[in-house]
Parts: structure tokens; C-alpha cells; sequence
């Protein structure tokens, strides 16, 4: 029988040793899910001697529990319990496995992290790569090349992702005025904040909101062109 055949959560498979396989997922129903899943690692090994194995072991034990029996909030239950493993999981992916690189890795770090909090506390300030190598007291090229290194992206680069992506869930979520959304995210003018939007998402603002595309994002999470950025850098950055 194939899992998708089976008609319940449990499938019996041969009959070697026993192997418990606890599958899942998670969905976001905000646009965005690329510009996290980017950097993110694609996998995660915990190490059966490791503190966190020991955690995740409880937490899973309880998942499966919760899986086996119909009792009052089941699906709460669930749904917290995933959480919780998954963040456990990534604890010991940015402690404990070398990590050099990835979104978790650069909030964790001192600089890169508070860099991160300036740009998404204040999203509409005409940050430079000085400024934001300033207050977290690096040199201007020391803190572009510690920000690539950690996030895979330059910091204006990032930046720019990280404002069309807060421009897509206003635009999907709010009645706000398309130039209230352009001033809230940084650009100085509706023409300017529309002619980036439509180069990096592919459709100008009032299609996105007409047609309300829940999928359209920046492609593959972030900017290929650099001709691009640099353009929007200099018009509205």
C-alpha cells in the first residue's frame, strides 16, 4: 500500500525494524514565503546525540500521541507542537552545526542582526550601506562583505526584496491608496514606487490588487538584475 492510498495517518510498510515517520508542513497565507525559505537550509540532520535530539525525541513522541487519538483540541495540539519542533530543529542547526550562512545564522550574529532589525524597524529610511555599517560599527565594505556572507544578498539588495514584499501584503490586505503604500515602504513618489514594483514582480501594483494574485512574488525570492537594483537604488534608496 502506498501512502497515498492509505486512508488514516498510519501506514504499515514491510516488515523490518520499526522506522516512525512523522510528516508535515507548513503554509503561509501572506505573500513572502520565498524571501524566508531562501535562507533557510533545504535540510536538516539533528544528530541523535545531540541535547537537542533529546528535546525534539520528547516533542515528537507527543506529536505522535496527539496523531493517535481523537481528544479535544487535537488540531491545536498539532499545530503547536510542529511549531515548537521546527524551531527546536533550527536551534540546533544556527548553535550547534556550524552554520555559516543563512537568514538565522545573521540574525543570531551581534552586527548583521541588528542590521536586520534597523531595516525591517524602519523600512522607509533611505538607509545606505554606510549608515547601516555605522551603527552597528563597522566600515562600510567590512559590513557589505560580513552582510553578503551571512544573508546571500547585499544589504540594499535585501532591503529592496524585503519592501516589495511588505508592498504585496498591503496591497492584498489593506484599501490603503497606492501612494500611501509607495511613502510607507520608502519611495518618495507613486511613479517611482510602480516602475520598481512592475520590473521585480512582473505586473504594476493596481493588477496585483485587481486580479488579487496571492502567488506573484519576487522571483525566486529575490533580485537576479543588478541593473535593477542599482536604477531603484538611485531613484528611491
Amino acid at each position: 500500500m502506498s501512502p497515498e492510498e492509505s486512508a488514516n495517518e498510519f501506514i504499515q510498510l514491510g516488515t523490518g525494524a520499526e522506522t516512525l515517520l512523522i510528516g508535515g508542513r507548513f503554509t503561509f497565507h501572506k505573500p513572502c514565503p520565498r524571501l524566508l525559505s531562501n535562507f533557510l537550509p533545504k535540510v536538516l540532520h539533528i544528530k541523535a546525540a545531540s541535547q537537542s535530539a533529546k528535546f525534539l525525541s520528547r516533542v515528537l513522541d507527543r506529536l505522535n500521541e496527539e496523531l493517535s487519538h481523537e481528544r479535544v483540541g487535537k488540531a491545536l495540539m498539532i499545530n503547536h507542537l510542529a511549531q515548537v519542533a521546527l524551531l527546536g530543529a533550527l536551534r540546533e542547526y544556527t548553535e550547534n552545526n556550524g552554520a555559516s550562512q543563512g537568514w538565522l545564522v545573521a540574525l543570531a550574529d551581534d552586527r548583521i542582526g541588528k542590521a536586520l532589525r534597523l531595516m525591517h524597524d524602519d523600512v522607509a529610511r533611505r538607509w545606505t550601506v554606510a549608515d547601516l555599517g555605522q551603527a552597528v560599527g563597522m566600515s562600510r565594505s567590512k559590513f557589505a562583505l560580513r552582510f553578503k556572507r551571512f544573508v546571500g544578498a547585499g544589504p540594499l539588495e535585501y532591503l529592496l526584496n524585503w519592501r516589495m514584499n511588505l508592498a504585496v501584503q498591503m496591497l492584498q490586505n489593506s484599501d490603503k491608496p497606492i501612494s500611501v503604500i509607495a511613502f510607507t515602504v520608502g519611495y518618495e513618489s507613486e511613479s517611482a514606487f510602480s516602475s520598481s514594483f512592475k520590473r521585480l514582480m512582473g505586473s504594476p501594483p493596481g493588477a496585483l490588487r485587481d486580479r488579487d494574485e496571492p502567488g506573484l512574488e519576487v522571483a525566486n525570492g529575490r533580485v537576479e538584475a543588478s541593473g535593477i537594483l542599482a536604477a531603484d537604488q538611485a531613484a528611491s534608496l
